[in-house]
């Protein structure tokens, strides 16, 4: 089973660095998707400097289309069996997606929210 890490994010740049570096630190590799909302700061420049030094899918909306819109978009982009989903601003621990993958190979039919820390309450 694979997993792929939807990103969504829309004028997060800064935080959207952070939640990049934390998936970098990865127990089990994962496919990367960024879904670029309609950003109007400098978020291009980070997922360009971002590509650099990890593989990253990059899907960008000119305009905002939404949160909802941004899942889909990274969800048909995904070509692996799991979707984790984070917000811009979303770090994650070294083994998320070892968890999330040994969790659901155990219960094939569950949706679940993990554990969350958000750039935003420090």
């Amino acid at each position: 089973m694979r997993a792929a890490v939807v990103i969504r994010t829309k004028d997060e740049a800064e935080r959207l660095r952070l939640t990049l570096t934390s998936l970098c630190t990865q127990t089990q590799n994962a496919e990367v998707i960024v879904v670029n909302d309609g950003s109007s700061d400098s978020t291009p420049a980070v997922l360009k400097e971002a590509s650099q030094w990890m593989p990253l899918r990059v899907i960008t909306h000119p305009a905002a289309r939404g949160r909802s819109a941004a899942s889909n978009a990274g969800a048909a982009a995904a070509s692996s069996d799991l979707l984790i989903f984070f917000d811009g601003d979303t770090l994650a621990g070294p083994a998320v997606v070892e968890r999330h993958l040994a969790l659901h190979g155990e219960n094939a039919n569950i949706l679940g929210r993990g554990e969350t820390f958000h750039v935003r309450a420090n």
